[in-house]
């Protein structure tokens, strides 16, 4: 039987709970939200199961005891509305509300589902997806950006051992498009170098970029005097953009970003464990690895990150950030 999204989650999340693994780490390992990461713990605890549900291999079951009623429905034929076209909906139509959807999607069902429990029941299911689908933001309005902290272990030709290289990692945040290059260093003139590039792969640049303040290195690198340094407002203002950083926005914006410098992370791990790349071949072995991430289907709408950019972002189709010159 195919599994579920979310049962795969809970089994996860009672794996990690029975392991000993706090809500917060939980929630930053799987890259969902703390409150779904709580919620499936109390109705595992409610049921007095939770490690015997976490050795289950019966991730369906497991489901199914935890949400009864969604359970219920699906064995009535009546699965609920159709929330990936609800999110596509969102996305598609900046503005529309949840009342609006409410009343679009929730319509063969309202006789069952309140406005609230389509609201809970909406939220409950974007939680338990891919971190790409939990930004609301709207086509062109975000673009996050950051340095991989510590740099990636390569080995340059000629070297006698490895050494690190710095690494720029950018993410669109309607479609989670993401470009990934090397830098000589993480300077200020490389990171504006950086956005350049990005904007030149992703064909624009969105009304606000959201570099990642959590880092302090790279707060070194672009904070002067208690302020965002000029030159980087200067090259925002330029394409039409503002620069607002990660801490101003809520946590699913900053395990967005996470999910994707832990993308990158993996392969360095995997590079690590063959030959380590050469400097000259990094910028190839990046632009590889960033389509075939691009490309792969996301489990819950059926369509990759270069599916929604295309759909959502394609500078020719919205009217998001500016275009890059």
């Amino acid at each position: 039987m195919k599994r579920s999204v979310r049962a795969r989650r809970i089994h996860d999340v009672l794996e990690l709970n029975a392991q000993g693994a706090s809500v917060r780490s939980i929630s930053s390992q799987l890259g969902i939200p703390r409150s779904t990461v709580h919620d499936y713990l109390a109705r595992a605890e409610s049921l007095g199961m939770g490690h015997s549900l976490a050795e289950s291999e019966d991730f369906q079951a497991v489901e199914r005891r935890l949400f009864p009623k969604s359970a219920a429905a699906e064995s009535r034929g009546g699965g609920g509305p159709d929330w990936t076209a609800a999110w596509l909906d969102l996305k598609q139509q900046p503005g529309t509300t949840l009342r609006e959807l409410w009343t679009k999607f929730g319509s063969s069902h309202r006789a069952e589902m309140s406005y609230g429990e389509f609201c809970r029941s909406y939220r409950r299911w974007l939680g338990e997806q891919d971190p790409v689908l939990q930004l609301s933001h709207g086509p062109g309005e975000m673009l996050y950006v950051t340095f991989l902290a510590g740099g990636m272990s390569i080995q340059r030709t000629g070297d006698v051992g490895p050494s690190r290289v710095d690494v720029f990692v950018a993410m669109m945040g309607a479609s989670g498009l993401l470009y990934v290059a090397p830098s000589r260093a993480q300077r200020l003139e490389n990171w504006l170098d950086m956005h350049r590039s990005a904007f030149d792969f992703f064909g624009l640049a969105a009304r606000a970029l959201v570099p990642d303040f959590s880092d302090p290195h790279l707060g070194r690198t672009i904070w002067r005097n208690g302020a965002i340094a000029p030159e980087y407002l200067a090259l925002a203002q330029s394409y039409g953009s503002t620069v607002m950083p990660t801490l101003a926005f809520r946590e699913a914006a900053r395990i967005a970003t996470a999910a994707s410098v832990d993308l990158v992370r993996q392969w360095e791990l995997e590079w690590n464990q063959e030959a380590q790349p050469t400097l000259d071949g990094l910028l190839e072995l990046f632009s590889r690895r960033a389509h075939t991430v691009n490309s792969a289907p996301i489990p819950a709408v059926g369509k990759s990150r270069a599916d929604l950019f295309d759909q959502l972002e394609r500078p020719d189709r919205t009217l998001g950030g500016r275009l890059a010159r």
